[in-house]
């Protein structure tokens, strides 16, 4: 943060808002993390008495933890309250110019202009001239009407270090005021004259970029460049790609920006405009490395952007990827049996009790969704919600069957080799999907059909039953639900479906494995999002699948950590867990071994005991 800021900031009105509903519009919220990366908000009371004033008491002793708790708090807007904490750090902080900038800035919010001059001039007294400290007292002089004083300061300040961001822009302002736009242009010319100037020379570069004159902007970038020296700050590197950016110079960017690039001391604001430029340039690759620097960061507060990047890359690479005919040939139907997360090697297979040969056998067809732009004719595209409901669905279904009947049942995947998951955008009729489900090694007695219809603001589900040795349905069952509450109505929708197929054939409901437990209400679509999301990435591992991808994998960790720890006592949903991290594993290492310490605290703080929590525990340490 640049201290400065706060000098400029807009005076706070006592008139209190109005209650919102949404916590990110709310100016008496705070948005927290928790040591999982989970977010939440408190109020700013809250916050400030259980969280802040606890953690500057920790703090007293170590002046960077104090420096920094400080500098939240003054973008939080606590000033009074913790000022005691500002004059602590100036008493232990070794970097006296730190310390007396922030105690000034405390002073001056707290209308007590004599205290910050004194602080300042002492300062000045004492260690000699410092640029910021001598920017700071100017504003003392400014805020009480002495403007020729304070720009007299401000200027020597600028002679001391010229590449204050808030004291050039501060000084290049009064300039423009008094003499208009050449005025403005000059006072940076005036900058640039002054030793180590580096900041001055952005500014003269935005105005070449925006004359179009790139050849005089290149020389002003490398001199900025040079001056600053390594490595570069992040506000040089974050104007410089900006102003190229904004103005159409992507290979510029590329070029001045990225070799000083450094995830670490540069962060989200530099590595977003690097990954914007390789994507607009096609330069997938080269997006994909910055967003895995940025992940290895692992800062909660950047999540929702790096998802949005995982997101539009993906969307990138669909739209400038050479679209091939489809032909009959170029479809696998492949089928998962049971619970998902007791497939493919899974330590959990051995819990579930295996089925009689004479059992009767239940197809599930899903993967078809209706909507005003559904194509009978599948198209390549990113998983959207209702393509991934088409999928979890089928799947939660395969589990409540395979778990609470004794029927053997298995779901059928449609993939089009080089592309990934079909979805089909029109009803088949009950011989045409009895033709499907025929072509099986061992044909199954029903084939239950999925079919979601999107058209309208409820989305309607229906399943169809229907008995293979005379093709016709023997009763469909639909239900409506809200998009984003999904999960009850699915679950409400399995218990209506097994009730039916009791009535219908020799299936019958047996005892439920004690430690089987949904998680309920939105939970329960938040389980069926990880279910589709774990079927995902278990195609990626299948040597007999082609092409497809996977984009989002942090958010898929994540996804199902978060889950783990809203339910940590249940074993359905950590089984699930250990599965999510098995596949990953496999896919893509990196990603699994940046969540082991969160999945190690998860353990530590969330035992499950019992022969299942032994088996959870032991794989999961397989894993790492």
């Amino acid at each position: 943060m640049n201290l400065f800021n706060w000098l400029f900031k807009k005076k706070t009105s006592d008139k209190k808002e109005t209650p919102v509903s949404d916590p990110t519009k709310d100016t008496d919220k705070i948005k927290v993390y928790d040591k999982y990366g989970r977010e939440f908000y408190m109020t700013k009371e809250q916050w400030k008495n259980e969280v802040l004033i606890r953690n500057l008491e920790k703090a007293k002793n170590n002046p960077d933890a104090l420096y920094n708790l400080l500098v939240g708090a003054m973008q939080d807007g606590f000033f009074e309250e913790v000022i005691e904490y500002a004059k602590i750090l100036a008493e232990i902080d070794p970097l006296k110019s730190r310390s007396a900038t922030v105690l000034g800035i405390f002073y001056m919010n707290c209308n007590r202009l004599n205290d910050a001059e004194q602080l300042l001039t002492d300062y000045i007294s004492t260690y000699g001239e410092n640029g910021v400290v001598l920017t700071n007292l100017a504003k003392v002089y400014s805020e009480r009407g002495n403007n020729q004083k304070a720009e007299s300061i401000l200027w020597h300040a600028l002679e001391i270090d010229p590449n204050q961001e808030n004291g050039l822009i501060w000084y290049a302002t009064i300039q423009k005021e008094l003499g208009g736009e050449p005025a403005f242009f000059e006072a940076f010319n005036r900058v640039t004259l002054l030793a180590n100037s580096w900041r001055a020379q952005l500014w003269l570069a935005r105005f070449a970029i925006q004359g179009k004159d790139i050849n005089n902007a290149r020389k002003l970038y490398k001199e900025s460049i040079e001056k600053a020296g390594s490595p570069l700050p992040a506000d040089l590197l974050m104007q410089m790609s900006g102003d190229l950016g904004n103005n159409g110079y992507l290979r510029e960017i590329i070029e001045l920006v990225q070799p000083h690039f450094q995830a670490s001391l540069h962060g989200i604001e530099v590595g977003n405009n690097l990954i914007k430029t390789h994507c607009e340039l096609n330069q997938l690759d080269g997006a994909f490395n910055i967003l895995n620097h940025l992940y290895e960061q692992k800062r909660p507060d950047w999540r929702e952007t790096l998802s949005y990047w995982d997101t539009e890359i993906a969307k990138k690479g669909i739209s400038i990827k050479p679209q091939k005919s489809e032909t009959a040939e170029s479809v696998t139907m492949f089928t998962i049996e049971g619970p998902l997360w007791c497939r493919d090697s899974s330590p959990f297979a051995t819990f579930i009790s295996p089925k009689d040969p004479a059992s009767i056998k239940i197809s599930i067809f899903g993967n078809t969704t209706v909507s005003d732009s559904a194509s009978e004719n599948p198209v390549l595209q990113l998983a959207n919600a209702p393509g991934r409901a088409s999928r979890f669905i089928p799947l939660i279904l395969s589990e409540q069957i395979s778990l609470s009947t004794n029927a053997e049942c298995a779901i059928l995947i449609p993939w089009m080799q080089s592309k990934g998951f079909m979805v089909f955008g029109k009803t088949y009729e009950e011989k045409e999907l009895c033709q499907i489900v025929e072509k099986n090694e061992v044909v199954p007695d029903f084939v239950l059909s999925v079919v979601i219809d999107v058209t309208s603001v409820l989305w309607e589900i229906t399943v169809n039953i229907i008995r293979i040795i005379d093709r016709i349905s023997l009763e469909k069952i639909t239900v409506n639900c809200q998009p984003d509450d999904i999960g009850p109505i699915a679950l409400g929708l399995c218990d209506k479906v097994i009730k039916l197929m009791t009535i219908h054939s020799k299936v019958t409901e047996v005892y439920c494995p004690d430690w089987y437990v949904i998680p309920e209400g939105i939970s329960s679509s938040d389980y069926l999002l990880r279910l589709e999301q774990l079927l995902a990435v278990t195609c990626m591992n299948q040597d007999f699948l082609l092409g497809g991808g996977l984009n989002g994998e942090h958010e898929i960790i994540e996804g199902i950590l978060f889950l783990n720890l809203s339910h940590p006592g249940n074993k359905t949903v950590r089984m699930l867990l250990v599965q999510t991290l098995t596949q990953m594993k496999k896919y893509k290492p990196y990603v699994v071994d940046s969540y082991k310490e969160k999945i190690m605290e998860l353990l530590k703080d969330h035992p499950l005991y019992g022969i299942e929590g032994e088996l959870i525990s032991k794989s999961i340490s397989d894993i790492f």
